[in-house]
C-alpha cells in the first residue's frame, strides 16, 4: 500500500524560510526529517517567507494531484517592493518529482507562482482547492487575512483563480490581475481577518463545491472576536468582487460568545454519510460548555439544501434540532479547534448510501 504524508514546518536554522516534505510509501513507521528520509522536499525562497501552508488539487487537469503551498511572508520584488505580500506556489504532481526543490535556486521554480499585491497582506496564509464554479476543474483558493482595503486594516480577503491551468507559467500571477483572478471577496470590518481559514465542499447538495471562509476575529451580536464563518454557494455566477461590508454570504455562522474566535479553522466532509458534505468549524477560545475558559470547541453543521441564511450558535440549538453537533474541549486554555480536518480514517461507510463516513480530526494545540 502506498502511503503519502505531507508535513510542513518552519526551521529556525534557515531563518524561517519554511519547509514542505512529502513521504510516500515509507517502509518504516518513523521518518526522520533531519536525515532527509522524505521523498520530496520544498525549501522556501527567502528568509521569513513562512512557506508551509498547503493543500492539493488537480489544477492542470491531468488526473494527478498538484501541490499548492503558501508562503505568506514573501516579499514581491520589482519596480516597487511589496513587503509581506505573500506568495502561493503550485507544483504539478508527477511520478518524476525531484528529491528537493529549492525555490531560491536558479532553474528550480514552481510551475505556477501567485504573488500578493498588497503590502502586509500575507497572501497564502491559507490555501484550498475545489471546483467552486462548477466547470469540472479544480480552482486555486488563496486567503490573505491581513489585507487592508478601503481603510479597513486587516479586514482580509479571499481570491479564487479558476482552473485548469495546464501550462507552466513563465511569469507570476498577481492577485490584483482580474484577467487571472476570477473572484475576490473582502471581509466586513477592520480586524476581522477574513480568510484566515478557507476550504471548499458541497454543503448544499447541488453537486458544486461551495466556498467556506473563516473570519475568526469578527465581532458579532454576542461580543468582540466571537468570530464568523461564511458559506458562498458555488456556481458559474460566483465571480467578480464581493465586499462583506455591503454584500451577504449565502450562509453566515455566528460565534456563541465574545472571544470564541469561531472560524480560525474550517473544513468539510460527509460526517453523517448522507452523501452531502458537512461543515466543521473550530472556535478554539470558546468556553461555552463549562467554566473552562479557552477550552475551545468544534462545531459540526450537517450539510443540507435548506441551510438557514444565518446560524447563530448562541440561539440556535443545533443538537436539539438535529442540525449538527458541538464538541467541547476539556481544560482551560486547551485551544481545542485551532486546527480541524476530516477524512475517512477507519474506512467505514453508510450501508444505506454507500458513502464513507468522514471522521473529524481536531487539534488542541495548548492541551
Amino acid at each position: 500500500m502506498t502511503k503519502k504524508l505531507f508535513l510542513s514546518c518552519a526551521l529556525a536554522g534557515v531563518m524561517l524560510l519554511g519547509l514542505m516534505v512529502l513521504v510516500a510509501g515509507a517502509d518504516s513507521p518513523i521518518v526522520d526529517l533531519d536525515r532527509e528520509e522524505e521523498d520530496f522536499r520544498v525549501i522556501g525562497e527567502d528568509a521569513l517567507d513562512y512557506l508551509g501552508e498547503m493543500t492539493t488539487g488537480d489544477i492542470n487537469a491531468d488526473g494527478v494531484s498538484d501541490l499548492i503551498i503558501g508562503a505568506s511572508g514573501y516579499d514581491v520584488t520589482g519596480t516597487t517592493r511589496i513587503t509581506n505580500a505573500g506568495a502561493v506556489y503550485v507544483i504539478f504532481g508527477s511520478s518524476n518529482l525531484s528529491d528537493t526543490l529549492d525555490l531560491n535556486n536558479a532553474g528550480e521554480e514552481a510551475d505556477i507562482i501567485i504573488h500578493g499585491a498588497v503590502i502586509s497582506g500575507y497572501a497564502g496564509h491559507s490555501v484550498a482547492s475545489g471546483d467552486v464554479n462548477g466547470d469540472g476543474y479544480a480552482d486555486v483558493i488563496v486567503g490573505a487575512d491581513l489585507i487592508t482595503h478601503t481603510g479597513r486594516a486587516r479586514v482580509g480577503a479571499v481570491y479564487v483563480i479558476h482552473g485548469p491551468i495546464t501550462q507552466v507559467l513563465t511569469s507570476p500571477i498577481l492577485l490584483s490581475d482580474t484577467a487571472w483572478v476570477d473572484l475576490t471577496i473582502y471581509g466586513d470590518d477592520a480586524g476581522d481577518r477574513f480568510g484566515r481559514a478557507v476550504t471548499a465542499g458541497d454543503v448544499n447538495s447541488d453537486t458544486v463545491d461551495d466556498l467556506i471562509v473563516g473570519s475568526y476575529l469578527a465581532d458579532g451580536p454576542h461580543g468582540t472576536d466571537s468570530g464568523k464563518a461564511y458559506v458562498f454557494y458555488g456556481g458559474a455566477s460566483l465571480t467578480g468582487t464581493l465586499d462583506m461590508g455591503t454584500d451577504s454570504a449565502d450562509v453566515t455562522v455566528i460565534g456563541y460568545n465574545g472571544y470564541d474566535r469561531l472560524g480560525r479553522s474550517v473544513t468539510t466532509g460527509d460526517v453523517n454519510g448522507d452523501g452531502t458534505d458537512d461543515l466543521v468549524i473550530g472556535a478554539y477560545w470558546s468556553g461555552a460548555s463549562t467554566s473552562a475558559a479557552g477550552a475551545g470547541e468544534v462545531v459540526l453543521i450537517y450539510g443540507s439544501d435548506s441551510l438557514s441564511q444565518t446560524i447563530d450558535l448562541n440561539s440556535d440549538n443545533l443538537t436539539g434540532a438535529g442540525l449538527g453537533l458541538r464538541f467541547y474541549g476539556i481544560d482551560t486554555d486547551d485551544g481545542t479547534g485551532f486546527f480541524v480536518g476530516t477524512g475517512n480514517i477507519n474506512g467505514d461507510e453508510n450501508p444505506s448510501t454507500g458513502a464513507g463516513y468522514a471522521d473529524i480530526l481536531v487539534g488542541a494545540f495548548l492541551a
